[in-house]
């Protein structure tokens, strides 16, 4: 069954698929629930220049009244770029200029992050922000932190409870000792910095993460598994680690969407879709153009991962056969949700007459990509239609709607041209 899908499936979901012996039948992008904790701390300053500014504070702190000039002879740089790193250093707060006298002296700022050993480290106080789990306060799978590939975080989703934080709750102490003990021991820095150390809460917000995805799994020996990815790899969030089994794709209005995983249900992990028999009906009336209502007769409800029967009843009144022909040939019906979050394949499954009409149909668009310049004759399809011992040419042609080649061999075969 070919799988091809808005992502055209990179190798590593293709990879983590064939991993639990299993193939493709649709992924669903969601969002999840983070708390965003503002907080400040000290890390390790890695800048290249650092030990420059720390010679500058430090010639200050012994003289202050030492030119710009004298300190570009000692350090060995331009007067212009000592000059500059200087006005910077004044910026920050790390020096200050007196207005009467113009000498530059070193703030107790200054002092501390370049002049004070008593760290072992050359330290720098910053503020900055880390994501967790908006409902467990858990630290993410490290891969959520990779500042190579930035997170999409959004305005929080209403359907998700938010926790409240008051500025004394005794949780954000245990939150801070927990992220603090949580980079000591596996040795990451969760997108802090290096040396991360006197951790303070500011505030917090409640946001949205998108980007995770929720991988649906046909496998021979475990039926279907919902895996959460994220970039490719299976991951792990928290707050999704039951809900995300919930989701499953819907129809409404003929459209596909999923659930958002609101579910009561137990079963539905077993599910990778649910179509009642009427908004099934819906879909495909309006996406096969089907008339009349005896084609209804055959349809069910459909849940988990049956095929769907596709019956000549509905090929017969169907005024878009070339698209029930293409379905056939791919064994399975493609659909996109319309916010392009997600996708999904579902198995069908038709008569033997179905399946030769299909081929022949294939065959006759085989020739048409071969010869673009040329037209059909009657005896092209005679050909064809010797493979399948078939030979009513006629009667094909219009079983696929092609009234076009139809009409060209009934005008070469009737209507004969002469010059006066």
């Amino acid at each position: 069954m070919k799988r091809k899908t808005l992502l055209d499936f990179d190798q590593k979901l293709q990879e983590l698929a064939q991993s639990k012996d299993g193939v493709i039948v649709g992924y669903v992008f969601v969002s999840t629930p983070i708390k965003v904790f503002n907080i400040e701390y000290y890390r390790t300053n890695n800048d290249a220049y650092f030990a420059l500014y720390q010679a500058i504070v430090g010639l200050l702190e012994l003289d202050n009244s030492i030119s710009t000039k004298a300190m570009s002879a000692l350090l060995g740089y331009a007067e212009v770029f000592i000059r500059k790193i200087v006005k910077d250093l004044i910026s920050d707060g790390c020096l200050i200029r007196d207005e009467l006298t113009q000498q530059v002296s070193v703030t107790n700022r200054g002092r501390d992050i370049y002049l004070d050993d008593a760290r072992g480290a050359r330290k720098e106080r910053v503020t900055n922000s880390i994501i967790l789990d908006g409902t467990t306060l858990e630290l993410l799978p490290k891969e959520f932190y990779d500042l190579d590939d930035r997170l999409s975080i959004q305005e929080r989703y209403s359907d998700f409870p938010a926790r409240p934080l008051m500025q004394d709750d005794p949780v954000i102490q245990e939150t801070l000792d927990y992220i603090q003990q949580s980079i000591d021991d596996n040795d990451f820095d969760y997108a802090l910095g290096e040396g991360v150390e006197d951790i303070v809460y500011h505030s917090s917000d409640d946001r949205a993460l998108r980007g995770p995805m929720i991988l649906f799994v046909s496998t021979r020996t475990q039926g279907l598994k919902k895996i959460l990815c994220l970039r490719g790899q299976e991951t792990e969030i928290p707050t999704m680690r039951d809900k995300m089994q919930k989701y499953y794709f819907v129809l409404k209005d003929g459209s596909l969407n999923h659930n958002s995983g609101i579910s009561r249900n137990s079963d539905v992990a077993k599910s990778a879709y649910y179509f009642s028999r009427n908004d099934l009906a819906t879909f495909l009336s309006k996406r096969y153009s089907l008339q009349g209502d005896r084609w209804k007769s055959d349809m069910k409800d459909l849940t988990g991962l049956e095929p769907l029967m596709i019956t000549e009843e509905m090929f017969d009144n169907s005024r878009n056969r070339q698209l029930i022909l293409a379905d056939i040939k791919d064994r399975c019906i493609k659909l996109q949700m319309s916010s392009k979050a997600g996708e999904l394949f579902i198995e069908v499954t038709v008569s033997d007459v179905l399946f030769k009409a299909s081929d022949i149909n294939d065959q006759i668009l085989e020739w048409e990509a071969n010869h673009r310049n040329q037209a059909f004759t009657k005896q092209d399809l005679q050909f064809i239609l010797s493979i399948y011992k078939e030979t009513d040419w006629r009667y094909w042609l219009i079983k696929f709607q092609r009234m076009d080649i139809l009409e060209y061999i009934d005008r070469s075969e009737h209507f004969k041209y002469t010059s006066i």
